[in-house]
């Protein structure tokens, strides 16, 4: 279980160009943060450093004490449930697209409990075939069409379902209504 995580003396560079440096910042288990900076000024890789997709150019982030880098990568990532800017859904249930491998197993009421925090359940339900119904249309007619706001919503509800310690959002909520949003992070 997290109860700390500590980013010491950050700094990330691409070639050149430092994006941010020497960001110190410490994370205690239940702490809600947001990052607001200017457009290109580092935020996604910042999220991507926690995220362990990319590494300091100088500092560390460490958990509980230890270098994330020298937990192992499995473990680590069961730790995190993130959801990017650029989330993908695929062409597969919802259920699926929610629970992945856990989907054949997986009660739908959970599923369902999830979505109505989200104010998703009701639209979800008035499809023919609810959770089991095929995002997009490339393998059934009946497929869902998700706006780009309901998009979001099912990749928030994957990372929920996830139940990690850390959920990193990187602008997630950009297509949802300000009432949805504020739902969102208020929970």
């Amino acid at each position: 279980m997290i109860s700390y995580l500590q980013i010491e003396n950050l700094t990330k560079s691409f070639g050149d160009r430092i994006l941010f440096e020497n960001i110190s910042l410490g994370i205690g288990e239940g702490d809600r943060i947001g990052l607001i900076a200017k457009n290109g000024a580092g935020k996604t890789t910042f999220i991507k450093l926690l995220c362990r997709l990319y590494n300091p150019t100088e500092g560390r982030i460490t958990l509980n004490g230890i270098d994330i880098r020298e937990i192992s990568y499995d473990h680590y990532m069961s730790l995190i449930a993130s959801v990017f800017q650029d989330f993908k859904l695929l062409s597969f249930s919802i259920k699926d697209n929610i629970a992945f491998e856990n989907s054949k197993t997986e009660r739908d009421q959970r599923i369902y409990q999830i979505l109505q925090e989200l104010g998703l359940e009701y639209r979800i339900k008035s499809l023919k075939n609810g959770i089991d119904t095929n995002v997009y249309k490339h393998f059934s007619n009946e497929g869902f069409e998700p706006s780009g706001g309901e998009g979001q919503k099912i990749a928030i509800a994957r990372a929920i379902y996830k139940n990690a310690s850390i959920i990193i959002l990187d602008e997630p909520t950009a297509a949802l209504d300000p009432k949805s949003e504020h739902e969102i992070y208020k929970e």
